[in-house]
């Protein structure tokens, strides 16, 4: 990697990891669909290689279930843009989202890895709950201040919009995977919030 390569690269996670801490916005992120479809790729890279690690009852191929989730999170990006009639930023918006997905997904597989991986220990257990629940809450906030920054509306709408994000997002893999439905999705699968 060179040097220039390098140090856009981490300036890239920088303004990723500012997402994160709610002092950047997607404004802040350069316009490419090169970075896009980077993040876009990664994450669905890094799920892969996460389910490898910690197995998950999937009830179907993961490269699939992830393609889908990834096309649905687009999707409705797209369609919330139209409608706050700022189709300009999609770019800086899907990137700023697919990006914080990727850096909260380290902590959401420890969560699953607690889990699952630690036999029958309640303590264990309970800690991976709530570290999973705080990750989802911090994720759900993440996207409610991305989608208040692309759009221009009222927290409160955001938040509505990313929770229903999700849940389009479970509509639309339950009615392409169809064998979900008769488990839980599992957390790595499905997190953080989509949109």
């Amino acid at each position: 990697m060179s040097d220039r390569a390098s140090g856009n690269f981490i300036a890239t996670v920088r303004l990723l990891a500012g997402i994160v801490r709610f002092r950047k916005g997607p404004e802040d992120l350069p316009v490419s669909r090169t970075l896009l479809a980077c993040c876009v790729l990664a994450g669905i890279g890094v799920r892969l290689l996460l389910v490898r690690m910690v197995p998950l009852p999937l009830a179907t191929n993961p490269l699939a279930l992830f393609a889908v989730d990834a096309g649905a999170t687009l999707l409705f990006v797209l369609a919330v843009l139209l409608l706050a009639r700022h189709p300009e930023r999609f770019l800086q918006t899907a990137t700023a989202i697919f990006g914080y997905q990727l850096l909260l997904l380290p902590p959401q597989a420890l969560a699953v890895w607690l889990y699952s991986g630690v036999g029958n220990n309640p303590l264990l257990q309970a800690v991976a709950i709530v570290l999973s629940i705080a990750l989802n809450i911090w994720a759900l906030a993440i996207s409610a201040r991305i989608l208040q920054s692309a759009t221009g509306w009222g927290l409160f709408a955001c938040v509505v919009l990313a929770i229903a994000g999700e849940l389009l997002t479970l509509v639309m893999l339950l009615s392409v995977f169809p064998a979900l439905g008769g488990s839980a999705l599992p957390a790595a699968a499905s997190a953080p919030v989509s949109a």
